[in-house]
Parts: structure tokens; sequence; C-alpha cells
């Protein structure tokens, strides 16, 4: 089946056809790690919604996450009827629409689904960016000087992911304070 609820919770958040505000609780990706977890162990906070897996929680010994970069739900709905694979979603499971985190990208969002932060938490939005703090263009995932080829170079310098994390405790809260009041 596909969930309506989730599709009328995304539909709140479309500013214009072309904006959309990302959700970052109910029916968001961030969600997806405490839902997993809640799934395999019975217990968890800051799930997506009890109808995104189904009308009541269970308890499962086994879940599998299938995560296709950039197969959006534009994608599902124009291949859901062709293939068989994902008519299966729609008729025998439930297929719930969620929202990217922002920035939309692979490494905010594969660095999420690990950690189970959220881009805010984990300061991880992009394969390389500019880090003040180190002033200088950083590989965050690698932990590295962009361009380095050996992981932890920024550690043998003496910066920290305590002193990263700092830093990003602010853009945390400014995001959590700016989605609220929207």
């Amino acid at each position: 089946m596909i969930n309506d609820k989730s599709l009328a919770a995304l539909k709140k958040a479309q500013w214009t056809p072309r904006f959309k505000r990302p959700l970052y609780r109910d029916y968001a990706f961030t969600c997806l790690p405490n839902t997993i977890q809640k799934l395999l162990t019975g217990t968890g906070e800051e799930t997506l919604q009890v109808d995104a897996v189904g009308s009541q929680w269970e308890k499962f010994q086994c879940v599998i996450l299938f995560l296709v970069d950039g197969f959006g739900w534009k994608f599902f709905e124009g291949f859901a009827s062709k293939y068989p694979f994902l008519k299966r979603f729609a008729k025998e499971g439930v297929a719930s629409k969620i929202s990217a985190e922002f920035p939309s990208t692979t490494a905010a969002h594969v660095t999420s689904i690990n950690t189970g932060k959220e881009v805010g938490e984990t300061g991880i939005y992009e394969w390389f960016y500019y880090e003040p703090i180190v002033d200088g263009m950083i590989a965050p995932l690698l932990f590295s000087y962009a361009g380095d080829h050996e992981y932890g170079t920024l550690l043998k310098e003496g910066f920290t992911g305590e002193r990263f994390s700092l830093s990003r405790r602010f853009i945390k809260n400014w995001q959590k304070k700016t989605c609220a009041a929207l």
C-alpha cells in the first residue's frame, strides 16, 4: 500500500513547486537508523511514524535496508508499476515517502545512516569542503586534508573530532531553531 499519510506530510513541507522544506522527524531520512533499531530491539525514539512500517510496531530478527542513492519518490512512482520488485512494496508492504536531509548529498545521507546523526551533528555535508578550524579544504570521511590519500592526516596535525563537533553544535542548534520557526 502507498502510505497516504506520508504523502500528505511531505506535501505540507512543499512551499513552492521547486522548494521543499526538509523534515527532521515523523517522515524523515534521519529517522531511519532509530526505526531499524526499534524494529530489531522493540525500543527506540525519534522513529518514522508507525504507519510508515505498518499498522503497529513489530519486533523482527532481521531487517534489510536497501539504500539506492538518488532513487527518490519520483522514480519510485514512475517505475513501481513496471518492475515486480517495486510493485511488491506497494502491493504487499508499505511504501512511504520520506524527506531527504539538507543538503541532499550522498555524503550527508550515508554518514547519517551509519551514525544515526543528522547532518548538522556530523558536519559532513559533502565529500570535500572548506573547514574554518583547519583553514583549508578537508575530506571529512577520511578526516584528512582534501587530496590526501591517507586516513587521519588531520589527527596527525593535532585536530580532533571533538574540536570539530563543538562548532557543529552551533550549526545543529541553529538548524533546529530555524526549522522549528518555519
